[in-house]
């Protein structure tokens, strides 16, 4: 899509002639739109063509008549979550009388300047609209980055709470008296009080209840747990 602006009497206006001062904004264009503008401006085809590859990289070349200037600017990925942005280029070719943008896909970047969303814009003022569009990548850049440092804030304050409540995790000795069929290194641990004092990783606790269940089985010989589950049970806080 290719569209022609220019600002007269301090409006911006949609025109038809590519003449001295006016902005020619393309937006994925067509070979015929290239071909017309290369024709008219004397611009090279792969220059103007340059911005529409994803895979350009930002740079600035000095040309016969004119300047390149492919820059990465923020966009948002389409059918991603909220706040899911990637890059793409943005070319601007500046000649004598006039410039051109080129994008692959409409961005708020260029957007904003054709609804007329920035102040003291002018199509008649190249050097300071280059200025102007470089500064808009920017903000929207650090807008961006405030959004990823937000987000990242959350994720760590949820990772050090559900660290906090991994270590409360401990066992509960519900029984005071220990039957006679607890080996004497679970009683000499539950003496210490390892179980409500310390915090230790979950998977201690599980060691010694495997190791105590199996002891208690195999001194009753019968196979069952019901006298090791009446003596203590977890609680996970």
């Amino acid at each position: 899509m290719m569209k022609i602006y220019r600002t007269q009497d301090k409006q911006l206006t949609r025109v038809d002639d590519m003449s001295e001062g006016a902005w020619i904004c393309l937006t994925s264009p067509t070979d015929e739109e290239v071909r017309r503008v290369a024709a008219t401006l004397d611009i090279e085809p792969t220059d103007i063509v340059a911005a529409t590859d994803p895979e350009e990289t930002a740079r600035i070349s000095l040309e016969d008549g004119y300047t390149v200037i492919i820059v990465d600017i923020p966009i948002k990925v389409d059918g991603a979550s909220e706040g899911v942005y990637t890059t793409i280029p943005l070319g601007i070719l500046l000649t004598q009388e006039l410039i051109v943008t080129v994008c692959s896909a409409d961005t708020a970047v260029v957007g904003d300047f054709a609804a007329c969303r920035v102040k003291g814009f002018s199509t008649r003022k190249k050097m300071r609209f280059v200025y102007q569009l470089l500064y808009r990548a920017a903000t929207m850049y650090q807008q961006e980055l405030r959004l990823i440092d937000r987000r990242r804030q959350a994720i760590e304050k949820k990772w050090i709470k559900m660290r906090a409540s991994i270590n409360k995790d401990k066992i509960i000795i519900i029984s005071d008296t220990v039957n006679d069929g607890f080996p004497e290194y679970f009683r000499r641990l539950k003496t210490r009080k390892v179980f409500s004092n310390q915090r230790l990783p979950l998977a201690c606790y599980e060691a010694v209840i495997n190791r105590s269940r199996d002891d208690i089985n195999a001194r009753n010989h019968s196979g069952s747990d019901n006298r090791f589950s009446q003596c203590f049970s977890i609680e996970i806080i």
